[in-house]
């Protein structure tokens, strides 16, 4: 046999095993592109990646033994003529057969039979079901975030949300699921002699563990001089909120439970914040170091203030009550506190 005809035969051959191949959209285990969030009875989310599986028919299924574990469910392989798998909760059983849309949803007292938008199948050794079956137990719904940029610039294409709390859960805002990256403004003020920091955040409704990151607001203070040994500040919120503190390797340094809707951030050592709790309508303005609460009717002369820096321009921080006269010369730290 000529030496062409051998590499033809070669080509043609693996050609052949190729085409014999199975399709796959995406590997089981690497599809980053879904996100599943389970919103928990208090109102806290948790949040999972590389569960979710699209089929080259643009379907999405889940696998069924990472998101039951995931979800806090029961999950058990099922072996012989019907192999497929049975997801349950209590006396609540979903029991699926392999290659088929059929499957059961049984209480204990009855059973019903169901159909799913798609057969439980096996791919990558892994048993697949539809995500829209474990709605028996929780709440569900799909969201396609390609047009939502927080999202989408995470690289999520949807989201799947299931719910303890809601039969059709809402999309949860971004900056509750991902935190928020506090930027600081600079500015120049006293004909650009005098550089002020401002930072502050704030967030309408939400609940779960909001991450606060103040890392470029703690550069920004250091790079003119200004305190940068922890976070502080003045804050408002309408709800009741838990609030912690933790340094650069995420050990929590302080704690906070507010009760009032007026308080004050005190956290040496902290980089960012954890806000846990109801968080309605929370507003947050940081400062370089602890704010001082002003809350009676005073009055200040420059010479009794051992604060006041020798320019006559202050280092500390007020909060004070609504229409509180203020008359000092080149005063540029004052913030309102409403």
């Amino acid at each position: 046999m000529k030496y062409k005809d051998i590499i033809k035969k070669i080509c043609f051959l693996l050609l052949i095993t190729l085409a014999l191949l199975p399709y796959r959209a995406a590997s089981a285990s690497e599809n980053k592109e879904y996100l599943i969030i389970f919103e928990q009875q208090d109102g806290t989310y948790k949040t999972f990646d590389n569960l979710v599986y699209k089929t080259s028919d643009n379907t999405l299924l889940v696998k069924a033994k990472s998101t039951a574990k995931a979800l806090g469910l029961t999950y058990q392989n099922v072996s012989g003529s019907k192999k497929g798998c049975i997801v349950s909760s209590g006396n609540k059983q979903l029991i699926f057969t392999r290659n088929s849309k059929t499957y059961y949803y049984s209480t204990g007292k009855t059973t019903k039979k169901l159909s799913a938008e798609y057969k439980q199948s096996l791919i990558d050794s892994t048993n697949m079901i539809h995500y829209k079956t474990l709605s028996a137990f929780y709440g569900c719904s799909y969201f396609n975030t390609e047009n939502d940029l927080d999202y989408y610039s995470r690289g999520y294409k949807g989201v799947i949300v299931y719910s303890e709390k809601k039969k059709n859960p809402d999309l949860p805002d971004a900056s509750v699921i991902f935190g928020i990256n506090v930027k600081p403004y600079v500015t120049k003020v006293v004909e650009d002699t005098i550089s002020v920091v401002r930072a502050s955040v704030s967030v309408p409704k939400g609940t779960g563990n909001l991450k606060l990151y103040l890392s470029e607001v703690l550069e920004a203070y250091e790079k003119i001089n200004l305190p940068s040994d922890g976070i502080y500040g003045y804050g408002y919120c309408e709800g009741k909120i838990t609030i912690k503190g933790l340094n650069e390797k995420g050990k929590v340094v302080g704690e906070m439970k507010i009760k009032e809707k007026n308080f004050l951030i005190d956290f040496y050592g902290a980089k960012s914040l954890i806000v846990s709790g109801n968080i309605k309508n929370l507003v947050i303005g940081f400062t370089p170091e602890k704010p001082v609460m002003i809350t009676d009717t005073v009055t200040y002369q420059p010479k009794d203030i051992s604060w006041l820096s020798p320019d006559g321009y202050a280092r500390k921080y007020f909060v004070i009550p609504p229409y509180t006269a203020f008359n000092f010369y080149n005063w540029i730290t004052q913030v309102p506190y409403n």
